[in-house]
């Protein structure tokens, strides 16, 4: 069995550990893999505690958002476009042509910076 690169406290993480994992370790690591899911199940799990449905949906928007941040920042730019994608369907499905804008605007960076 190989050794533990991160230890129990960081799986329970920043955006900061993310991005260096993800820069160190990449995309695939199973570990970083794992931390990038708790991180989303716990920002998922804030949200339904504090929020209605509909603040719901525009707040994962925006994690969709803060994990677009992350993975631009660690140089992982596929990652960001296909969570891009998924924001943009989202804002779609909330017909609101202000975040639509937002999500196409960033989709345009990512590809323009790839």
């Amino acid at each position: 069995m190989s050794e533990r690169f991160f230890t129990p406290e960081q799986l329970s993480v920043s955006d900061e550990v993310m991005i260096e994992a993800l820069k160190t370790r990449g995309l695939e690591d199973a570990e970083t893999k794992e931390m990038m899911m708790r991180w989303s199940r716990a920002e998922e799990e804030k949200m339904n505690r504090e929020n209605t449905p509909m603040v719901n949906a525009m707040a994962g928007i925006q994690l969709v958002f803060r994990q677009v941040d992350i993975y631009r920042r660690a140089g992982h730019l596929e990652a960001a476009r296909v969570a891009l994608e998924d924001a943009r369907e989202a804002a779609y499905g909330m017909n609101d042509d202000q975040l639509i804008a937002r999500v196409e605007a960033l989709m345009d960076w990512v590809e323009s910076a790839g």
